[in-house]
């Protein structure tokens, strides 16, 4: 199986033609596209990294928003694979990233307009056949790596009258690892003459199509299928106790000292030590940890740091951001 807490998997920038212009500023405090390309409307996509260290990190961040979505949908079908969404108004982003405590995970990538696929963000490779769990049971994968294409294009809304928003499709898709691959090319981006839908296994039954206006960002993210958003989550653990704090809130106590506790263990990635995903585990906040299964979903294998025999710890929220102009104008793209 691939390594576990080594990675997140990596973004890739989609060519987007047209003469550099200044980026507006957003008024939902999203911050400028650095890509000088952006020139017109269109898909942005950007993404973010959480630590998740009890499992329940998105669930207090957005379950009051969410709406379990309809039985036999496409968006029923990603949730039971691990992969859920929603969207989110615009001006609330800013605050939605300071309560997740968010990195940036790279620049932010222009799609622009196209009816064809494109890739925007790809999981971490496995070495061996690993099995992955999906809304319809369990498929073997062979070695390889997930990803998320995208395809996108502007069209009209009735709400309000001539206004506009923008038709997004996405599906997932399983890639071989093949000696065409180059190292740290996951996305096969060298590969330009085929195109993107035919380089691997499109996973059709969980392709999703939805509009999103100007007012809304989608939001794309793991999630446990097990994880009831119904329900409240529990409360955040406590923030770790420093080196001159014992977990009593006493100062000046180092390891070994009366009421300190156990020296941590070093991680040379910044992580606890991993927790066997059959083994449960209490965590400081007195709350076992969220709900998940031995067998990893696509949401795991393509937002996650997770691996078959260790729990994720960060995940990848994926941002996916219209650009539209304010009223209906111009014809549709031209490879539409």
């Amino acid at each position: 199986m691939r390594p576990a807490a080594l990675a997140i998997p990596a973004l890739v920038v989609i060519a987007g033609c047209g003469a550099p212009t200044a980026a507006p500023t957003d008024p939902g405090g999203l911050p400028p596209s650095p890509d000088q390309r952006v020139s017109g409307p269109g898909l942005r996509a950007l993404s973010w990294v959480i630590d998740d260290p009890d499992g329940y990190a998105l669930a207090r961040a957005l379950s009051s928003r969410y709406t379990a979505p309809a039985a036999g949908s496409a968006r029923a079908r990603l949730a039971a694979s691990g992969v859920r969404t929603i969207a989110v108004p615009r001006g609330e982003i800013a605050g939605l990233s300071a309560a997740l405590a968010s990195t940036p995970l790279g620049p932010d990538l222009w799609v622009g307009e196209s009816s064809s696929w494109s890739p925007v963000l790809a999981g971490l490779p496995w070495d061996f056949t690993t099995p992955i769990r999906l809304h319809d049971g369990e498929m073997l994968a062979p070695p390889g790596s997930a990803r998320l294409l995208v395809r996108a294009w502007i069209e009209p809304s009735s709400v309000p009258p001539d206004a506009l928003s923008l038709r997004v499709d996405l599906a997932p898709q399983l890639l071989a690892a093949t000696r065409e691959r180059a190292p740290g090319d996951w996305l096969m981006q060298t590969a330009a003459s085929v195109p993107a839908a035919e380089r691997g296994q499109l996973l059709a039954s969980l392709a999703l199509e939805t509009s999103i206006p100007p007012e809304s960002v989608l939001l794309v993210f793991p999630e446990s299928p097990e994880l009831d958003w119904s329900l409240p989550p529990p409360p955040p653990p406590p923030p770790p106790a420093t080196p001159s704090q014992s977990p009593s809130g006493g100062s000046g106590e180092g390891p070994g000292s009366p009421g300190a506790g156990p020296e941590p263990v070093t991680d040379p990635f910044g992580l606890p030590p991993p927790v066997d995903r059959p083994i449960v585990f209490e965590s400081p906040s007195g709350v076992d940890p969220a709900p998940t299964s031995m067998i990893p979903t696509l949401g795991d294998v393509l937002l996650t740091d997770a691996s078959p025999i260790v729990r994720s710890r960060r995940k990848v929220v994926l941002l996916l951001i219209p650009e539209l102009p304010a009223r209906a104008k111009g014809a549709p793209p031209n490879d539409r």
